[in-house]
């Protein structure tokens, strides 16, 4: 569920602060535990599966990818959404039936069923720089949930210059907390480097990246 403008006004009342603004200050300064916000929603709410705390507004139009087609540009190509390549990692191309080529990673599992099925819809795919795109790729978080874990996670994702653009959290009975993020990364080298840093945190207990499902655990890397 989305939290709109009219439930976080009843936030802020509730919690005596003076502006949304107020609020969003003293979550981001850890004055205020995440797990606060949740529970004082499932008050006054009947309950749902998640709470998306965070979505910034989507950019409108579609951009072409920066990749090039057995060495011709295109801008017929778009990121295949079971795997969501990001520039650096290995990638193929399918023919879409009038919707152009999809970008898929090399290890994407429905590949083995083009192969398979229409091997002749697979092209050879180049990618080339970025050229500053940051590509939405969606992460997942298992943290402690605690006064300043949101601020730690997301201090990391501001140094590595990764935008979020929508972020949902849901409180778990054992005193943790779910964390689901798109996060805007030009390539998988920043990729990896910022999942390694937010696992290494230490209220953080694994960290993994949605479409491939590779945790970085705690202690286990």
């Amino acid at each position: 569920a989305v939290l709109k403008s009219d439930a976080i006004d009843h936030i802020v009342r509730a919690t005596n602060f003076q502006s949304e603004d107020d609020l969003f200050a003293a979550i981001g300064n850890s004055h205020v535990a995440v797990g606060t916000i949740a529970n004082r929603l499932r008050v006054d709410e009947p309950p749902s599966p998640e709470l998306t705390v965070v979505e910034a507004p989507r950019p409108r139009g579609r951009r072409g990818l920066s990749v090039s087609l057995d060495g011709v540009d295109t801008l017929m190509i778009t990121r295949a959404r079971c795997c969501a390549p990001v520039p650096g990692e290995d990638v193929v191309g399918y023919v879409t039936r009038g919707k152009g080529v999809a970008l898929h990673r090399a290890s994407c599992s429905n590949l083995s069923v083009f192969r398979q099925n229409e091997p002749e819809r697979l092209v050879d795919i180049h990618w080339t720089e970025s050229n500053g795109e940051a590509y939405p790729t969606e992460i997942r978080i298992k943290a402690l949930d605690r006064i300043g874990v949101l601020n730690d996670i997301t201090a990391i994702l501001s140094e590595g210059k990764a935008n979020i653009s929508q972020a949902k959290i849901k409180s778990q009975p054992d005193k943790t907390a779910n964390l689901e993020m798109t996060v805007g990364v030009p390539d998988i080298q920043t990729l990896d480097t910022l999942l390694t840093k937010v696992g290494n945190l230490p209220d953080v207990l694994n960290v993994e990246r949605v479409s491939d499902r590779r945790t970085r655990t705690r202690g286990k890397r």
